[in-house]
């Protein structure tokens, strides 16, 4: 459902930028791009489940036996606000996003056989996450903070003229041409998922990190510190932080707003190398047929562009238990 009094996105981008030459034949361009979106939808559930109404006495179903995933409550459409309904979600245009930037590049025109073009990104954006009971908040984007960028070109000496111009050799050897682009850069968002075995109810109904209406499967946890590790601490087996993330300990336990935050580290970043080898061969009439020769990925790097992070808990007793740690690299 929609609202009948929504507005439509509103998006101002700005841009501010200047352009210098360095010496000969090099060019620097620097700008700063940034953008506001304003009225953008947002869904607000009117139904939603009040907080831990599946844990009331008068909620109970007496014909249900109790058990950790499921406490024996009447379903969920006979504890809501509107009896019988599920959720009515309502979208209103309430949400609000920012992108700023800083972007760098420098250019080498062609000249001497040689052209080589750099540029550098750092990008940040933040984008409003609506709760209805717990605080909103200003959540950042998955955007690559830090990216490089470089190619260039090379005309390859005529190799036919110092040969003596035999024109065999010059249509095998000339006009050969090698290129490249080179990337760099950090990695993306990084979060964490947690599931509980076997399932376990935490909230009783109500709002959390991941949503309304609570969650028997997990995705309740708390972070007790800082998930980001130093560079040099960081290994394929140990990405983040683990001693940063704590399970739930019982019912009640709806994890804590450092868990909300959808960033809690960066993924890990790639770097990459395509190389190409190509030849202009003329033919008649003006006509033009490229030979070319193409190696991406040229040193063979392995590239982590995901992550698989879970927190594998046993629950005992109350909900509380031992709690394991996995990451997978993807």
């Amino acid at each position: 459902v929609v609202r009948t009094d929504t507005k439509r996105p509103n998006n101002l981008r700005f841009t501010a930028g200047i352009q210098r030459e360095l010496g000969k034949n090099i060019v620097l361009d620097a700008a700063y791009v940034g953008s506001r979106t304003k009225h953008v939808l947002e869904v607000w559930n009117f139904n939603q489940l009040p907080a831990g109404i599946r844990f009331r006495p008068e909620s109970r179903d007496t014909t249900v036996t109790p058990t950790a995933a499921n406490p024996g409550a009447l379903p969920d459409p006979f504890l809501r606000p509107y009896l019988g309904f599920s959720d009515i979600n309502i979208a209103s245009s309430t949400g609000s996003q920012t992108y700023d930037s800083l972007q760098v590049g420098v250019t080498r025109r062609f000249t001497g056989r040689f052209e080589m073009a750099g540029s550098y990104t750092w990008a940040r954006g933040y984008q409003h996450t609506l709760r209805q009971v717990l605080p909103s908040t200003m959540d950042r984007t998955d955007i690559q903070e830090h990216v490089v960028v470089v190619s260039y070109m090379y005309a390859l000496p005529s190799a036919g003229r110092k040969l003596g111009g035999n024109g065999v050799v010059a249509a095998i050897l000339d006009n050969w041409r090698l290129s490249g682009i080179s990337t760099f850069a950090k990695g993306g968002r990084g979060n964490v998922g947690v599931t509980y075995s076997p399932a376990f109810d935490f909230t009783g109904g109500g709002e959390g990190c991941t949503g309304s209406n609570g969650s028997t499967s997990g995705n309740v946890y708390n972070v007790v510190g800082d998930p980001e590790l130093p560079s040099s601490q960081r290994n394929i087996d140990r990405w983040f932080n683990t001693d940063a993330i704590k399970p739930a300990t019982g019912r009640g336990d709806l994890g804590n707003m450092a868990a909300c935050d959808p960033w809690k580290f960066a993924l890990p970043g790639y770097n990459n190398h395509d190389l190409s080898l190509f030849k202009d061969i003329k033919l008649k009439h003006g006509q033009t047929l490229q030979y070319r020769w193409e190696i991406y990925n040229l040193l063979n790097s392995l590239q982590f562009h995901d992550k698989t992070f879970g927190l594998e808990t046993m629950c005992v007793g109350g909900g509380q238990g031992m709690a394991m740690l996995v990451e997978r690299l993807n």
